[in-house]
């Protein structure tokens, strides 16, 4: 059940490829059904500790990946100081994308400091660092509040929890009222800010507009210079063309463009499903994933495999306890 939603907005995505004859996208949403069947095989067939020991063995790697990696002949990466003038390199890691490589870390950190593996959240903490990636920070900056979990009512957390997943799941309707209504110079401060991604982002709130109910998988990047013009200078756009690929750069953008405002609401009754059952199982899981699910504002999240593997933890605890639960039953009719 925790997957149907899920699979609802997969088929509304294949339903729109199929009109829109893009076929390669319909060729990417076998992928989305192999990422869901992959976190569905880890829960039914790892064991919770087994699961956990992997992320040791990633750490491993990227640790010695990121020891040889400049010694490589590999094209450099470099990364700015918004407002400042500020240009050092960072890493890749193990992915072969600073981005995608530091969310990944930062997700593993997040399950680390979720199971109280402190020293190990801080040795990924400067695995991070080196990607110099900053949605994988927001990340890790969220995750401290853990820390203070003991000192959290139940029921607070409960309902902060679901709170931050609201707000996570009304950014791109926050930003089209901020791309309606703000200021011009308000535009420019936080296109800098964001290294662009805001200009981008209201590339696809004008996507969204003129297509309420969707474009098709992995079509968006094909239309972006269509809709790009609408809604910013050409020196602002040239900017973008030159640093990026025209994709969303936000999972939550790239799931309403594409699948329209049916499949984002099936998107949000899914992760609302997994916050539940994490809720009920153990609440700093609970939080960890928004946690995670909040770096995919400025990232697009669908190829992640950090993502699924969160959800495969979260099923796996679901598992155990239900086991308990049921050996406990055995227990006491005994």
């Amino acid at each position: 059940m925790i997957f149907t939603p899920f699979f609802i907005m997969i088929g509304i995505g294949l339903i729109l490829n199929a009109y829109y004859s893009y076929w390669i996208g319909i060729a990417r949403i076998f992928q989305l059904f192999f990422m869901i069947f992959f976190a569905h095989f880890l829960a039914t067939y790892y064991k919770k500790n087994e699961l956990v020991k992997l992320l040791y063995v990633i750490l491993i790697f990227s640790t010695i990946w990121f020891a040889i990696e400049p010694f490589l002949s590999l094209e450099m990466s470099y990364k700015e100081i918004p407002g400042i003038s500020i240009r050092f390199t960072v890493l890749r890691g193990i992915i072969g994308e600073p981005s995608f490589t530091g969310i990944m870390l930062a997700g593993i950190g997040v399950i680390l400091l979720v199971f109280k593996n402190n020293w190990l959240f801080v040795f990924s903490i400067i695995l991070v660092l080196i990607t110099g990636n900053r949605a994988s920070l927001f990340v890790i900056l969220c995750s401290l509040v853990l820390v203070l979990e003991s000192k959290i009512p139940d029921k607070v957390w409960k309902i902060g929890t679901k709170v931050f997943l609201i707000f996570l799941l009304f950014y791109p309707f926050i930003f089209l009222i901020f791309h309606e209504f703000g200021g011009s110079s308000l535009k420019e401060n936080l296109f800098a800010l964001t290294s662009a991604r805001s200009a981008i982002h209201s590339t696809y709130i004008e996507i969204f507009k003129s297509h309420p109910f969707g474009i098709g998988y992995f079509r968006g990047p094909s239309l972006f210079l269509q809709f790009s013009n609408l809604i910013a200078s050409s020196d602002m756009y040239n900017s973008v063309i030159l640093k990026y690929n025209y994709e969303q750069h936000s999972l939550f953008m790239q799931v309403l463009s594409e699948f329209g405002i049916a499949g984002y609401l099936c998107f949000g009754l899914f992760n609302f499903n997994v916050v539940n059952i994490a809720l009920n199982v153990n609440k700093r899981l609970a939080y960890g994933y928004c946690c995670l699910l909040f770096g995919f504002v400025m990232l697009n999240g669908f190829s992640e495999f950090i993502l699924y593997f969160f959800i495969a933890i979260i099923l796996r605890e679901a598992i155990d306890q239900k086991k308990e639960r049921l050996l406990n039953k055995k227990f006491v009719f005994k």
